[in-house]
């Protein structure tokens, strides 16, 4: 049976679908971190963790490109304008083409990638070359891993069709699939072959590694039925003529930047990294994603439940309501973000510790993780508002200006982390500063975004939410402070637990403070996110 598409409406109704996203994405992230955890335990900070990071980055890298950044960028507003003129049917045929589109570039994608793999390593990883046992490590395992580009694309096309439907449950819990796969996989490891992890034994990487492939295929497996219930029976549909696929593909080639500019400067970043001495790679991937924790639970639920809204407001001409939409959704992140990052700040060390600090993971590589965290979490906000501002113009179908604007972040990261290491000579300052390039980077992206956005008859309205944005600060520099004297109190513990004492106690006290100095304060910001609405969509 058919369901009824619903109606878009203003931000202050989305609340509940953004509760939702909230949880779901919350879920995926922790049983993400435990998956991690499991990881530096098994592998450490070393060469096998180096070689899978770097490996696993490559098709990622692809990934952004084919699947969840530009293919979601370019095709959600596509499908609304679809959904919005000619229907549901329609939407069911354009997407039938995509994939078959998909189908066919990835394939030959894959085969290539499979192929030219040491040239790929070579140009990523360039100073793996001066150590064979881990460029052919990574030459290996990116071939093991290169065909997740083809499912994680298929994914984000089955997310864009559920979430023009404001249906977005099903598709936030796919990635606790291939998290819950690799649990179980280093569960299994440590349980049957502990003696091969205390070894080193490489065949444990590889096994890791296929495990990540069956995840990634589980991802997108998982969405089929959800997507079925829309009427969607999939088939090769060939050639794609639909008008929206070649429109799509126009929007789609900035796309390709402009929704990647994070991977693309987290390359950039590793690129050099590789010329450090062993561990730093892996140190710079757990710290990216401590980092992205807050990022990927709010920032990227925030973006993901108001591109759907914007892409329909854009569809109508709606400008004004657009504008007002994007400010409220820039001041919720606002909202969100600033305590997030004097969070991270404060508690880096003592999460690091208690999620790192086993097995074969040192307590050296546990701070510098820590110190990295802290350096990508300053960009925190920078990262979130790329996530709102740059949909809000592929909703208009003007894609120049957001490529315009990652090309200046990129050139930022660049210059930085070439001078960094021309001109610096400590080897532990040039891991640190490859971080914070990055969220100068971000922020050199964010100044073009806004500057831009009259191209499109929009505006971020800062005279309306300059007081909301006040009380936010106020709150966020309270419970920071409340947070670190809790921190304090909770290091003189030394008994049992102390590792986990010193990490929940002072994040309930900081979260609530915070939530309390909102209500007090009377923040409209977040008031959306906890108000149930009257009528549904």
């Amino acid at each position: 049976m058919k369901k009824k598409r619903k109606k878009e409406s203003s931000i202050k109704t989305l609340g509940h679908y953004f509760r939702t996203l909230a949880q779901a994405t919350g879920t995926s992230r922790i049983t993400g971190f435990i998956r991690d955890a499991l990881n530096a335990s098994i592998f450490g900070s070393g060469i096998f963790s180096d070689a899978y990071f770097t490996a696993f980055r490559i098709p990622n890298l692809f990934r952004d490109f084919l699947g969840e950044g530009s293919l979601n960028s370019a095709f959600l507003p596509t499908l609304s304008k679809s959904l919005r003129e000619k229907g549901n049917e329609d939407a069911i045929e354009l997407l039938n083409q995509v994939f078959s589109l998909l189908l066919v570039l990835v394939l030959i994608i894959v085969i290539l990638g499979i192929i030219f793999a040491p040239l790929i390593v070579q140009v990523l990883a360039r100073g793996f070359m001066l150590n064979p046992k881990k460029y052919q490590l990574t030459i290996a395992l990116t071939r093991i891993l290169f065909p997740i580009i083809l499912f994680v694309s298929f994914a984000a096309l089955w997310m864009s069709f559920l979430n023009a439907h404001y249906d977005f449950k099903v598709s936030a819990y796919a990635p606790v699939m291939m998290n819950l796969v690799l649990i179980g996989t280093g569960v299994c490891f440590w349980i049957f072959f502990k003696k091969n992890i205390q070894s080193g034994n490489v065949n444990l990487i590889f096994i890791w590694s296929m495990a990540t492939v069956a995840g990634l295929l589980l991802q997108w497996i998982i969405q089929v039925p959800q997507v079925r219930k829309y009427g969607v029976k999939i088939k090769f549909s060939w050639p794609p003529k639909h008008p929206g696929v070649f429109k799509m593909i126009q929007m789609m080639i900035p796309a390709v930047i402009s929704s990647s500019i994070f991977q693309i400067n987290f390359i950039i970043n590793q690129f050099f990294a590789s010329y450090l001495k062993n561990g730093y790679v892996s140190d710079l991937y757990y710290a990216n994603r401590w980092m992205q924790l807050p990022l990927g639970v709010f920032g990227v639920s925030i973006a993901q439940v108001v591109f759907p809204l914007l892409a329909h407001q854009a569809a109508a001409n709606a400008t004004v309501a657009t504008s007002d939409t994007l400010t409220d959704a820039v001041e919720s992140s606002i909202a969100i973000m600033l305590p997030s990052i004097a969070g991270l700040w404060i508690m880096s060390y003592p999460v690091c510790n208690l999620a790192f600090h086993h097995g074969q993971f040192n307590q050296q590589a546990t701070l510098y993780v820590a110190e990295a965290t802290c350096l990508y979490a300053s960009g925190l906000l920078f990262y979130t508002m790329i996530k709102l501002l740059v949909p809000a113009y592929y909703s208009f179908h003007f894609t120049r200006w957001p490529l315009y604007a990652s090309i200046s972040s990129v050139s930022v990261n660049l210059i930085i982390n070439l001078l960094a290491f021309l001109y610096i000579s400590n080897e532990h300052t040039k891991f640190l500063i490859l971080a914070l390039s990055t969220a100068l980077g971000a922020l050199a992206n964010v100044i073009f975004l806004i500057i831009g956005l009259k191209k499109i008859n929009l505006k971020i309205k800062w005279t309306k939410i300059k007081l909301e944005i006040f009380k936010i600060t106020f709150a966020t520099v309270v419970m920071a402070f409340l947070a670190w004297e809790a921190l304090r109190i909770c290091n003189q513990y030394h008994g049992w637990g102390n590792s986990i004492v010193s990490v929940f106690i002072p994040i309930a006290v900081g979260s609530g403070v915070y939530y309390s100095l909102l209500k007090i304060l009377h923040v409209e910001s977040l008031s959306w996110i906890f108000r149930t609405p009257k009528k549904k969509f």
